[in-house]
């Protein structure tokens, strides 16, 4: 009968070990997928932070000492005339439509985060220059 009891005694104790253990193996994998989903979203948001100073960057290099025109030309436009002469929006009104067609942050949203951000900032710039061209 005793030894019966010390069996069943360590049966029980082997029984809530394995339970022990099992929930404590559960615990630890639902930390690692928070630390995982955690790393993976800091990783992103440093991604798209990378890519919006990239892009500011690559807006400022192309808008250095440059008028709509020349912006435009420095971005893969093809502008009327070159990118010297007449600024006025009659005639750069072609080229910024394509313009806007080709950097629209509408039309980036199937991109890469990178082509979004230099999307975005390229609309800003154009849009801002283009408000305050002569007709």
């Amino acid at each position: 009968d005793f030894v019966a009891a010390l069996g069943a005694k360590r049966d029980n104790e082997a029984d809530a070990f394995k339970a022990k253990k099992k929930k404590h193996d559960e615990e630890e994998a639902t930390r690692k997928k928070k630390r995982d989903e955690h790393r993976a979203a800091r990783r992103a948001a440093d991604e798209e932070e990378s890519a919006k100073r990239e892009a500011v960057h690559q807006v400022a290099v192309w808008a250095m000492h440059a008028d709509l025109r020349l912006f435009l030309h420095r971005c893969g436009i093809a502008v009327q005339g070159g990118q010297y002469g007449k600024s006025t929006k009659r005639l750069l009104q072609s080229s910024y439509r394509k313009a806007m067609l080709k950097y629209h942050p509408d039309r980036a949203r199937q991109k890469t985060t990178r082509e979004q951000a230099l999307a975005s900032e390229v609309t800003k710039w154009i849009t801002h220059a283009w408000q305050n061209l002569p007709p």
